[in-house]
Parts: C-alpha cells; sequence; structure tokens
C-alpha cells in the first residue's frame, strides 16, 4: 500500500485500506467466515503448520500500478485517491466556557467539550488524545502563542520553545471528547474517514466567541491578549 504522507489526516484509513485486506486475506487461507470472532490459535493448528501469513497490496482510486513501485522503493506516491462520487469531510463541535477576571482581565479556558464526527473510530485512545491534543494547541493559538517577527531580516525573534509562550497545566481546564462513531463515506470498507485538522481549527473561533460572551469584546485577532479586553 503506497502509504499518504503525514498530512492532510490520511494516514490512519490509509494504512487500515490494507491491513483490512490482509485481515480478509488471512481468514481465507485459515478457512474462516468472513466475519465474525476467529479462535486463531485453532485456525492455524488445523492448517498442520506453525503459522500462516498473508499479505495485501492495496491502492487507492486513482493511484496507477506504479505508486505501488514507488512505494517498495521508499518513495511517495502523491497521485490519487480519486472518489468521482462524493466528497468526504469530518466535522467536530467545540464547546467552551471561559473564565475571565473582572479586573486583570486574565482569560482562562475553564472547560471545553469536543465532539467529533470522523466516521468510525479506529483507535478510541489515540483518537481521544489527538483532540485533547488539538484543543490544548488551540488554547495556545487563541490566548499564549505569537511569533514576533524582526522587521530588520524577516527572521523570528521566538523560533523556538524557551522562548515562545505555550499552554502549561494552569491554563487547561477540563476537556470532554466524544464521537459520533459511526461508518463515514464510503472512503474504505471500514468507515473511516479522518480525524486530525479539525481537532484544532475550531477552537481558537470557540474560545474567541466565549470571550465575546462574557466581556462583549470581539476580537478578530490571535492571540487574544489582556489589553484586548479591558
Amino acid at each position: 500500500m503506497p502509504h499518504h504522507l503525514t498530512a492532510g489526516a490520511r494516514g490512519t484509513d490509509s494504512a487500515l485500506l490494507a491491513v483490512h485486506a490482509a485481515l480478509r486475506e488471512l481468514r481465507a487461507r485459515l478457512g474462516a467466515d468472513p466475519e465474525g470472532p476467529v479462535d486463531v490459535a485453532a485456525a492455524v493448528k488445523r492448517t498442520g503448520g506453525d503459522e500462516v501469513v498473508a499479505e495485501a497490496v492495496t491502492r487507492a482510486p486513482g493511484q496507477p500500478p506504479e505508486a505501488s513501485d514507488r512505494m517498495r522503493r521508499g518513495l511517495v506516491a502523491p497521485v490519487g485517491p480519486e472518489y468521482p462520487g462524493f466528497v468526504s469531510f469530518s466535522f467536530i463541535a467545540h464547546f467552551t466556557e471561559v473564565r475571565v477576571e473582572p479586573v486583570t482581565r486574565r482569560i482562562r479556558v475553564s472547560r471545553m467539550v469536543s465532539v467529533a464526527d470522523g466516521g468510525r473510530v479506529a483507535g478510541p485512545v489515540a483518537a481521544e488524545s489527538q483532540v485533547r491534543g488539538g484543543v490544548v494547541w488551540g488554547i495556545g493559538a487563541a490566548l499564549r502563542e505569537h511569533s514576533e517577527a524582526d522587521p530588520r531580516y524577516g527572521g523570528l525573534v521566538d523560533d523556538d520553545l524557551a522562548d515562545s509562550v505555550i499552554p502549561v497545566d494552569a491554563d487547561v481546564g477540563t476537556i470532554d471528547v466524544d464521537f459520533i462513531d459511526e461508518p463515514g463515506h464510503p472512503l474504505d470498507p471500514m468507515g473511516v474517514t479522518n480525524l486530525g485538522e479539525v481537532a484544532l481549527v475550531g477552537v481558537a473561533p470557540a474560545i474567541a466567541n466565549a470571550v465575546f460572551h462574557a466581556t462583549g469584546r470581539r476580537v478578530r485577532r490571535l492571540p487574544i491578549r489582556i489589553e484586548d479586553v479591558l
């Protein structure tokens, strides 16, 4: 399987396509039913061998055979996929509660609830962790992080973590994550779509809306500074 590059939220469903095909081939070699649980140890024993190996090579619609050859040589295969019958998007809703100190106007995100629809969830623990990480990243983007450019040479003054103001434990309140967890568009037999950028991009707007609700100040730039809500 020519794996997608690590961008565009395509890694999981790209890999699962080949894993799913290999598992179906394994069922066939074990003489097991196409669906349902399998006693793997007993099925392997019935074959008379010590192990059963199954392999699968998959290509997404629109990818030519050369894509597999590029993969075997360690190269990326960026062509495709093509889905002329539909488009696929994931969705997420972020609900935010902020607390603004009335005198100093310091802003804290006390609670965030994120509900995502990324098709069927392949790995619940990893998926929840990814959304939580996106929320923390979004809190930093909304209230803390800022890149200072040197006006003389154009370089970034704060170009490492030592000089960047990033969220710490005190900046992050309760984060509740949930999933619709239903098969999405027919990208693959598993019903998985993607869960990447959606975990982040809506967080800062949600915080900005909550700040507006709390203070009456509509801020349209990031990060939201104390002087923006004084």
